[in-house]
This record gives C-alpha cells, sequence and structure tokens, in this order.
C-alpha cells in the first residue's frame, strides 16, 4: 500500500518499525521485544514468556503466544509446518489490526533446530567422498533463514522483533586458521549471520553491567570497533533501557533536536 510523506511524518502507525535485538544472556532482548504493543509471541526458546508472566506491565501487551521448541513428542517437520502457519495467522490478524508486533525469540535456536530439520530431511551427501555435505547443508540453511526471515517474518504488515544471542567474530588470517576481529556479531549456524541485519530497521546490540549490585541496560545503536550495529531510525550511538517508546521518540523527535 503506497504511504504519501505526509502520512509518514505525522501518522505513527504508518511505521513498522523491524528490529534485531542481539544481545548475551540476561541482556533484556525479550523485554525490550515485550515493550512494543500488542504482540503475538512466536517462542522458539523455552523461558521466554516467563519475562512477560513475571513483569504484568509487559503482559498487557501480549496478544497470543505458541510455543515451537522442539521435542520428542513432535517431529521437526511438524514443528516448522506449525511455525509457518501461526506466521501465516498472524499476517491476517496484523491486517485486521488484532496484533501490532510480532516477535520471534529468538533466531539463534531458530538456526540450530532448522539444522536439525536439515540433517532429517535435507542431508546433502557428497558424490565424491559419499559422506555428509555439510558445507552443501550449511549453504540449504543460510538460504533458508534469509527467504523465511524476510518473507514470513520481516514482511509482516506490523512492528517486527527478533532476539538473537551473540558470538565473537572470527575470520581467516590467510593461513586458514579462524582469529577473533574483536567485534561482536550476531550469532546463527551457517553465513546467515553476515545478512540478518540488512533486514531490519535496526540491528541493536543489548547489554547489561552490574556495578554495586546495580543493573545497568544499554544498547549500541551505530556501528563501533566493538558491536556491528547499525540503524536508519535516529537512534544514538548508545540507549538506556532501549524499548518501542525510546525507539519511536527517537524516529519522531523535534527536527530542530537532530
Amino acid at each position: 500500500m503506497a504511504i504519501t510523506k505526509e502520512e509518514l511524518m505525522k501518522d505513527k502507525s504508518k511505521v513498522k518499525l523491524k528490529v534485531l535485538l542481539n544481545g548475551g544472556f540476561g541482556a533484556g532482548k525479550t523485554y525490550g521485544a515485550m515493550t512494543f504493543p500488542k504482540w503475538a509471541y512466536a517462542q522458539i526458546e523455552p523461558n521466554g514468556l516467563m519475562t512477560a508472566k513475571s513483569n504484568p506491565h509487559l503482559l498487557e501487551n501480549m496478544v497470543v503466544a505458541d510455543q515451537f521448541i522442539l521435542s520428542k513428542d513432535e517431529d521437526v517437520g511438524e514443528t516448522f509446518k506449525r511455525l509457518s502457519a501461526f506466521c501465516s495467522e498472524m499476517r491476517e490478524k496484523a491486517k485486521n489490526g488484532e496484533i501490532e508486533t510480532f516477535i520471534l525469540d529468538n533466531l539463534s535456536h531458530l538456526s540450530v533446530n532448522r539444522w536439525a530439520h536439515i540433517e532429517k530431511y535435507e542431508k546433502a551427501i557428497s558424490a565424491k567422498t559419499g559422506k555428509e555435505d555439510t558445507q552443501t547443508m550449511y549453504g540449504t540453511l543460510s538460504k533458508w533463514l534469509y527467504k523465511f526471515i524476510l518473507t514470513e517474518v520481516v514482511s509482516l504488515p506490523c512492528h517486527v522483533v527478533v532476539c538473537c544471542h551473540t558470538q565473537d567474530e572470527e575470520q581467516d588470517d590467510g593461513t586458514g586458521k579462524l582469529v577473533a576481529t574483536g567485534r561482536t556479531i550476531s550469532q546463527t549456524l551457517g553465513g546467515f549471520r553476515n545478512q540478518a541485519s540488512s533486514l531490519f530497521n535496526a540491528s541493536l546490540f543489548l547489554q547489561c553491567k552490574v556495578q554495586k549490585g546495580v543493573h545497568t541496560y544499554s544498547a549500541e545503536c551505530l556501528p563501533s570497533h566493538k558491536f556491528a550495529a547499525k540503524n536508519n531510525v535516529g537512534l544514538p550511538q548508545t540507549v538506556e533501557n532501549i524499548s518501542f517508546k525510546t525507539i519511536m521518540d527517537n524516529l519522531y523527535r523535534n527536527e530542530s533536536t537532530k
């Protein structure tokens, strides 16, 4: 649907944020995602909904949730069929205004789960060695992640927040050895980690620091020597307590303050 310049500047409902929240355990990824309005929650990791249950003000934003966690009780193929069906159902709910945000929590676990699917249903065998061709399988994984996140998640007509763990970046030093670069990047199996941020308005890196028993939460929002962050929604280098409100406030703040 076409949007005019006037609508984009004045009507906040026309803006659909697409945010990738990266961070370690306890950095505030799920909490930040759940500050978004009227959310549907695709739970890939086991514990995410407890964040809402233990924070009543976040629970008020919840509309619907479903779990897509690998289990001996369900074939991995069925788990992914249910996830795709859930995304399709949420697309219709977003069109009807029943939800305003879709949360996928999280991408790192999703990539591992999809690898289990590939090992069972899409295993590649090398014609030369007759052994498992992991290089081809990792390529299959990267292509699937890109297509799924782009066509079934990011393209939803609502705000989208995807959570992701982080890892230290390593690169080939020219001798065939991997060496640390000193940067922190998104953590997924396969090469999709190098494409993930391009699909989002913001790829933010969350941190939690503890000093004298006080927890301080912050998000790195622009590229630095340490974090592969980025955003096009007006966020500065560092934002304390990232939330839907802080992002929207920065995006719509008075032009004279930019």
